[in-house]
C-alpha cells in the first residue's frame, strides 16, 4: 500500500494533466490486515521536499502554523506517519495530525490534486484526509463511500467533505459516530448509513438540511457509544422527509437488551407522501395481535419487504398480517406490485399446516396482480 500510494501521489504532483483526468479514487485497506510501522518505508528526500511543498500549498492548519513531515527515523519516522508543525513547542497532540496514520497523509495530499473526481471511496483509519479538505475543492465528486474509525463523533469530520463537494448526490458511510447538529448537506439524494449512530438532534439536523433526498438507507448499530436516538426520534427525522423520500430501508436491532419496537412507532410512516419503496426489519414486537401492516403503509407505497414480520408473534398471526394486507389492495394501496416476508414458523406448526398457509398468502396476493415472495 505504502509505495504504490506514495509513488501515485508522487506522479499526479508531477504531472498535473493526469491529475486532472481522475474521476474515480478509491483507498482502501487490506482485508483483515491492520497498518503496521513496519510494513512502511521511510519517505525519501525528494519526496520529503515535494510532500512538504505540497502541504504547504494546499493545506492552511487552524492554528496557521504550517505543515512538514519529518523524514529522521529515530525521532519523526514516515513509517509512523508523522506531520509536524515546525514549531517544536507544540505538544504532542498538536503535532500528531497524521501520527500512526501514513495511508491518511498520503491520501490527503492525493484528495488536493484530483479536483475532477466524481468518485471517491475510502477505508479511513484517520479522519486527517477529511478534515483538511478546502471548501469547493471537489465540485465534481457525487459519489462518497466511506468507513470511519469508531471514534465519537466521526462522522462530524465528514462535513468538511460536504463543504468542499457541492454537487455530492450520494453518501455512503460506515461505523460512525456523530453529536454534531451541523452536518447535512442540500444537494444529497441517496444516503446509506450503516452501523451508524447518531444523538436525536444530530440525526434530525441531517434530515432536515438534506432537502432533496429521495433513498435513505439506515442500519442502527448493537452497541452505542452515546446517547442512541430511539426509534420515535428516529422516525419523526424520517417524516420531516415525508414529501421527498421515495426509497426507505429500516433496519433495527432490537435484541441484547435494545429497544424492542411496539408496532404503533412506525405507524406514522402511513404518513409519507411520496415513498413506494419500504424495507423493514421489525426483529422484536409489542403487542402482535395488533399488527396490521395496512396500518402503517403509505398509499404511495409499490414494495414493501418485511424480513421479520412480527417475529415474537404466532405464525397464525404473521399470516393473518399479511393476508389483510392482499385483502387492502388496491383501496388502500392502489401502486402495490410487490411483497417479500420471511413468515417464520413457530417450533409447534404444523408442516401441512404451514405449506397451505402459505398458498393462501401466495393466492391471495396474485388475485390482486402482485408479486409475493416468502421466504
Amino acid at each position: 500500500m505504502d509505495f504504490n500510494l506514495t509513488s501515485l501521489v508522487r506522479t499526479l504532483a508531477t504531472r498535473n494533466d493526469l491529475a486532472l483526468q481522475v474521476q474515480y479514487l478509491m483507498i482502501k485497506a487490506p482485508p483483515g490486515r491492520a497498518e503496521h510501522p513496519r510494513q512502511h518505508r521511510d519517505i525519501s528526500s525528494e519526496d520529503l521536499d515535494l510532500f512538504n511543498n505540497m502541504f504547504e500549498m494546499n493545506f492552511k492548519p487552524t492554528n496557521g502554523d504550517s505543515i512538514s513531515i519529518s523524514q529522521d527515523s529515530s525521532q519523526q519516522p514516515w513509517e509512523k506517519g508523522q506531520v509536524r508543525p515546525q514549531d517544536e513547542g507544540h505538544c504532542e497532540q498538536d503535532k500528531g495530525l497524521f501520527y500512526q496514520h501514513p495511508k491518511s497523509a498520503l491520501a490527503a495530499l492525493l484528495l488536493a490534486q484530483v479536483p475532477n473526481i466524481l468518485r471517491f471511496s475510502m477505508d479511513s483509519e484517520s479522519l486527517l484526509p477529511f478534515s483538511i479538505c478546502q471548501p469547493g475543492s471537489l465540485p465534481r465528486l457525487a459519489e462518497f463511500h466511506v468507513s470511519l474509525p469508531s471514534n465519537e463523533d466521526s462522522l462530524a469530520d465528514i462535513q468538511n467533505v460536504l463543504a468542499a463537494a457541492p454537487a455530492l448526490e450520494r453518501l455512503n458511510a460506515r461505523l460512525g459516530y456523530m453529536t454534531s447538529n451541523k452536518v447535512f448537506h442540500g444537494n444529497l439524494t441517496t444516503l446509506s448509513l450503516h452501523s451508524c449512530d447518531f444523538t436525536a438532534d444530530a440525526f434530525k439536523s441531517l434530515l432536515n438540511g438534506s432537502k432533496r433526498l429521495e433513498c435513505l438507507s439506515y442500519e442502527n448499530p448493537q452497541r452505542s457509544k452515546i446517547q442512541q436516538a430511539t426509534l420515535p426520534e428516529l422516525l419523526d427525522a424520517i417524516l420531516l422527509r415525508a414529501d421527498t423520500l421515495r426509497s426507505l430501508i429500516l433496519w433495527f436491532n432490537t435484541r441484547d437488551g435494545h429497544q424492542s419496537i411496539d408496532v404503533s412507532m412506525v405507524e406514522n410512516l402511513k404518513d409519507m407522501r411520496t415513498l413506494e419503496k419500504l424495507d423493514i426489519t421489525l426483529d422484536g414486537v409489542y403487542h402482535p395481535a395488533h399488527l396490521r401492516l395496512d396500518n402503517i403503509l403509505p398509499r404511495s407505497i409499490r414494495t414493501f419487504s418485511n424480513i421479520y414480520p412480527a417475529f415474537c408473534s404466532p405464525y397464525q398471526e404473521k399470516t393473518r398480517a399479511v393476508i389483510a394486507l392482499a385483502k387492502s389492495v388496491p383501496g388502500k394501496f392502489p401502486n402495490l406490485k410487490q411483497v417479500l416476508f420471511c413468515l417464520c414458523e413457530d417450533e409447534a406448526s404444523d408442516e401441512k399446516e404451514v405449506k397451505h398457509n402459505r398458498s393462501k398468502i401466495r393466492a391471495a396476493f396474485a388475485k390482486r396482480g402482485i408479486v409475493c415472495l416468502l421466504e
